[in-house]
C-alpha cells in the first residue's frame, strides 16, 4: 500500500509568500500539494471553534476537523517523493511541531520570514482587502490584545504573528535544523530560481525542474474600484452564468488578472513601521543568533 501521508509542511509566516511557493512546487512532477490551501489540521487544538471576528466563521469552515478527511486531502498523491500541505498558523502555534513530528517523524518543515512590520501590514491590507478590517492601522494594533481574548481567528493579530523567534526555534528543537529549511521572504522575491532549485534539494525531487514563476499569488491592496471588487468576489447570477459557460481554470485565471489590476498598493505609514521594528528589535537580534544569518535587511 502506498503511503499518501504528507512529508513536509509549508507552515508559515503568513503573508509572506507562502501561497506563490506552494504554487510554483505543486508544478513539480515528483511533488503533491493538495488544492486545499490551509487545512489546519495539526493546531485543532489551539483553537477554539467557531471564532469571533467578522468573517472568522468563514474561514472555520475551510478548517479540516478529522483524520480521515485530512487524509482524504492525499489520496491522490500516487507515487509523489515529496507530498505537503500549506497551514500558515502552525508556525504561530507551534506546539503543533509535536502533533507533525508524532504524525510523521520523517516530516520535514518549510518556514518563509518576512520583515515583520511590512508582514503585519500586510496582512492587515488583505483584511481590508476582504472588507473584514473596518479600523486604521494603528487603531487596529491596540486592539489586538482585545480582538485575542475575545477569541478573533490568529490572522487578527498583525503584530504578535511577527515574533517570530520562539516559534522557529520551537521547530528548529523539534525536527533539527537539517529538517527545518528557513527562506528569507525577501531573498525568495529577489532570488526566486535559486531559492525554488534549494527548496527541490532540500525536497530530494529533481532540482533542475524551471516551474513558471510569472504568476504572484495572494497579493495584498485596497481596491481601487469597490464595485469590480465586491462583484469578483461575492456570489452573483452573473458569475452562476459563466460558471457553466467557461472552464474553471479559465475563469480563475481572468479573475485573478482583473482583481490584481484593481488592488492599490499601500505604503505602511513610516512612524508605525518604524515604531513596529523597535518592539521587535530584540526578537530579530535572537533569530539571527539561531539562524546564522544577518537580517539587517530588515532594518532598511
Amino acid at each position: 500500500m502506498i503511503n499518501t501521508r504528507p512529508n513536509f509542511f509549508i507552515i508559515g509566516a503568513a503573508k509572506s509568500g507562502t501561497t506563490s511557493l506552494a504554487n510554483y512546487l505543486s508544478q513539480h512532477p515528483d511533488i503533491f500539494i493538495p488544492e486545499t490551501k490551509e487545512p489546519k489540521f495539526f493546531s485543532l487544538q489551539d483553537n477554539i471553534f467557531p471564532h469571533r471576528g467578522p468573517g472568522d466563521k468563514i474561514v472555520d469552515k475551510r478548517v479540516i476537523k478529522n483524520l480521515e478527511e485530512y487524509e482524504r486531502l492525499f489520496a491522490s498523491a500516487s507515487n509523489a517523493r515529496a507530498k505537503g500541505e500549506a497551514s500558515v498558523d502552525y508556525l504561530y502555534f507551534y506546539k503543533s511541531a509535536e502533533r507533525i513530528k508524532l504524525y510523521n517523524s520523517d516530516s520535514k518543515i518549510i518556514i518563509i520570514l518576512r520583515n515583520p512590520a511590512d508582514r503585519a501590514f500586510s496582512a492587515y491590507m488583505h483584511m481590508i482587502k476582504d472588507g473584514r478590517e473596518t479600523l486604521p492601522f494603528n487603531k487596529a494594533l491596540r486592539e489586538e490584545k482585545k480582538r485575542k481574548n475575545a477569541n478573533w481567528e490568529f490572522f487578527w493579530l498583525y503584530k504578535s504573528l511577527g515574533f517570530y523567534y520562539q516559534q522557529v526555534k520551537y521547530y528548529l528543537e523539534c525536527f533539527g535544523s537539517k529538517n527545518v529549511y528557513v527562506i528569507i521572504f525577501e531573498d525568495f522575491i529577489q532570488n526566486t530560481k535559486n531559492i525554488m532549485e534549494e527548496v527541490f534539494t532540500f525536497l530530494n525531487v529533481e532540482y533542475s525542474f524551471c516551474p513558471d514563476l510569472s504568476v504572484k499569488h495572494n497579493i495584498s491592496g485596497l481596491p481601487k474600484n469597490k464595485f469590480l471588487h465586491n462583484f469578483l468576489n461575492r456570489n452573483n447570477i452573473f458569475k452562476r452564468y459563466l460558471k457553466y459557460m467557461l472552464p474553471e481554470n479559465f475563469r480563475k485565471e481572468i479573475k485573478k488578472k482583473i482583481s490584481d489590476n484593481n488592488l492599490k498598493k499601500i505604503k505602511i505609514p513610516i512612524n508605525i513601521y518604524k515604531r513596529l521594528l523597535y518592539e521587535y528589535e530584540n526578537d530579530i537580534k535572537s533569530l539571527e543568533t539561531i539562524l546564522g544569518k544577518n537580517l539587517e535587511i530588515w532594518q532598511q
